[in-house]
């Protein structure tokens, strides 16, 4: 993804991103959806891709359909430089279909001059995630990194959280 590219997303905090469900003529939404906070807390042992031995990483979060992968909407993190251990604590919000949805997080390598090189990815299905709840807590979980073809080399996992958070207005 070339600089130009990576601008054009939207890396605001307290935005919400993913789906729009449509909306009946009384201005309520006619579909069901849930709002997903996801943090991805840091990157673990990455591949070493650079000259240099280490790594630029960065994460892009994708919001797809399950059945033909189409993209609904997508939100990169911020590049760590020099590191194979990156700490990003950064958290979004996605609108979703838990059966209509997946997230995919693929992890790069940034390239000032070359194309990123891939360092991994996972797919979360939507279905089954907690919910928060006041006074419970949720635990951070490591998803082993994935290669996309068998000519990937790939090491390393992702820590993330994820869970269903109520909408404004609910109780």
């Amino acid at each position: 993804m070339s600089v130009v590219e990576r601008r054009e997303f939207v890396m605001a905090r307290d935005m919400e991103y993913g789906y729009n469900p449509s909306i009946g003529l009384n201005g309520l939404p006619v579909e069901v959806t849930n709002r997903l906070r996801l943090r991805v807390i840091g990157g673990h042992q990455l591949a070493k891709k650079d000259i240099f031995g280490a790594s630029d990483p960065y994460v892009r979060i994708d919001l797809n359909t399950v059945n033909g992968d189409e993209t609904v909407d997508s939100v990169l993190t911020k590049t760590k430089k020099k590191t194979l251990n990156p700490t990003w604590n950064e958290e979004f919000i996605f609108r979703v279909k838990p059966t209509d949805h997946k997230l995919v997080l693929q992890v790069f390598d940034e390239n000032r001059l070359t194309r990123d090189d891939f360092l991994g990815m996972v797919e979360l299905t939507l279905i089954n995630l907690p919910k928060e709840v006041e006074g419970r807590t949720i635990q951070t979980k490591q998803y082993i990194l994935r290669p996309r073809s068998a000519r990937s080399r790939v090491k390393g996992y992702l820590e993330l959280y994820h869970a269903y958070i109520r909408d404004e207005g609910q109780r």
